[in-house]
């Protein structure tokens, strides 16, 4: 239930001692927001190493996921992460 409370209205919550918890619409769409959540967190961390970052407006978090998350992106991104786990 509080796991539950702390998703709320998100896609992923960090837990003291536990990692994290990705939640999405779909398979395809868990594991992108899985991926991009480690290598945003990675990428926030060298920048954070080379000054202040700032978060994304509203406004802004809205239109990447717009383009982000279309199903041409999903699908391409898929194809190309299933072809790594084939070779």
């Amino acid at each position: 239930e509080s796991l539950a409370a702390a998703l709320d209205d998100n896609w992923v919550v960090t837990m003291r001692r536990h990692g994290a918890t990705v939640v999405g619409r779909t398979v395809r769409e868990l594991v992108f927001r899985s991926v991009h959540t480690r290598q945003n967190a990675e990428l926030q961390l060298c920048a954070a190493s080379l000054g202040g970052i700032s978060a994304l407006t509203k406004g802004e978090t809205a239109l990447s996921s717009a383009a982000n998350l279309t199903e041409n992106v999903e699908r391409r991104l898929w194809e190309y992460w299933s072809s790594l786990l084939n070779m």
